[in-house]
């Protein structure tokens, strides 16, 4: 990251230049150190002070401070600054000019210097807090035990099984089914391919109405997006192929079969823009997508606010669709302080905390109900807490893909 900017006065032609800052951190409520290079060109050292008070990003300065001041030649002067931030709220931000006031080393003059932008953008990023793996092992198990001989094409019989698993073997780029042994232990045998591997991975990131809204101080939108790209750098360093895709009433975005890491700069670059609607999200267009790429089988993940009623009836009827051919999987994020674990260890004294936790009972409940509907259909479905967004959602994403693989 690189501020840049030369001034020169009209009369004794002297060049004061801010000239790099680097970054070390990136993370919220994490102290993000910024080291700045001032250059002055003159043959006299001129105090210069940074101005911080318009600078429109939500952070607060903990600390400047000039570290040194090294004279280059004769007229030129080098001086080094640390600066210390922390940031608010997560999202992505460009900096706004930066103020430097210099004045003379007598005080006579004094001039208020504008630095221009940085030249990109910088992402903030959720905490990842980890999660504990006894509470990743309950959570799978329970997911694999709801979601087990529950999809359409896993039947009750044996050769049912079989004959509905066959439409896949030509379709399918992941596995086919051997027939001979198939035939023998009266049961589907599929032979994996070492050189078909990679698999096919639709990202939907929901843009309409539900990614509304604040959480902890930080637009909804911001957390989903960062663990959309999250899961999409897990998929690719996998060898997968990624297709991102947001959509409200219409496809938003689309950026289809990324295969390597330098892919995710086009989007990371462009998402300051990428903002919600205040419409209803069609998720037909799910289905829409996935018929204009052809594709026979693949891991489907939607990520949106699954906790109003509406949404729920309206992605349960898309699921029980995707589900015969392809697997989905579903993120929604819960806000800690409607956590029902959290709510019931707390002492309830006030009416507030009582609507607190008498909500959080009802999310917890209605999440349960959803996620045992979306299991008849194959799907798998979690509802994250904040707090361990970040490191759950790519774990469950590879729970999910090995089941999808093997």
């Amino acid at each position: 990251m690189v501020f840049y900017y030369e001034y020169r006065t009209l009369y004794n032609h002297n060049s004061i230049r801010l000239s790099s800052g680097v970054i070390k951190n990136e993370t919220v409520d994490s102290p993000f150190e910024l080291n700045l290079i001032v250059d002055i060109y003159s043959q006299n050292y001129y105090e210069v002070e940074i101005n911080f008070d318009d600078l429109e990003i939500p952070c607060q300065v903990i600390d400047c401070q000039l570290e040194s001041v090294s004279r280059m030649n004769k007229a030129h002067f080098q001086c080094l600054y640390k600066v210390t931030l922390c940031f608010n709220r997560i999202g992505s931000y460009k900096f706004s000019p930066l103020q430097l006031v210099s004045q003379s080393s007598h005080g006579i003059w004094a001039r208020q210097i504008e630095a221009c932008e940085f030249d990109r953008s910088l992402h903030i990023w959720p905490k990842k807090e980890k999660v504990n793996d006894e509470e990743l092992r309950k959570i799978f198990r329970q997911q694999a035990f709801m979601s087990q001989r529950t999809a359409p094409a896993r039947l009750q019989t044996s050769r049912d099984i079989f004959y509905s698993m066959r439409e896949f073997q030509y379709g399918d780029s992941i596995r086919s089914i051997d027939a001979k042994k198939s035939a023998r232990f009266s049961k589907p045998i599929t032979r994996l391919y070492e050189e078909t591997k990679q698999n096919n991975i639709f990202l939907f990131l929901d843009l309409g109405r539900n990614m509304e809204g604040n959480i902890q101080g930080s637009y909804t939108l911001n957390y989903y997006f960062y663990v959309m790209v999250s899961l999409a750098q897990t998929a690719m360093e996998l060898g997968d192929k990624v297709t991102l895709c947001g959509i409200s009433d219409k496809v938003e975005f689309l950026y289809p079969n990324f295969s390597g890491l330098e892919s995710l700069q086009t989007i990371m670059a462009e998402a300051h823009k990428i903002q919600s609607h205040h419409k209803e999200t069609d998720y037909h267009l799910i289905n829409n997508v996935l018929e204009t790429y052809h594709v026979k089988r693949s891991l489907v993940i939607l990520l949106s606010d699954f906790s109003r009623p509406s949404v729920q009836k309206s992605i349960t009827e898309i699921v029980r669709h995707l589900g015969i051919k392809h697997i989905p999987l579903l993120l929604s994020l819960l806000d800690d302080q409607y956590d029902i674990e959290k709510n019931l260890s707390h002492n309830v004294t006030e009416m507030d905390d009582y609507k607190k936790l008498v909500y959080s009972m009802a999310i917890n409940e209605r999440m349960k109900l959803f996620s045992s509907v979306l299991s008849t259909s194959g799907a798998f479905h979690f509802n994250v807490n904040c707090s361990k967004w970040m490191d759950f959602a790519p774990k469950a994403f590879r729970f999910v893909r090995e089941s999808f693989v093997n």
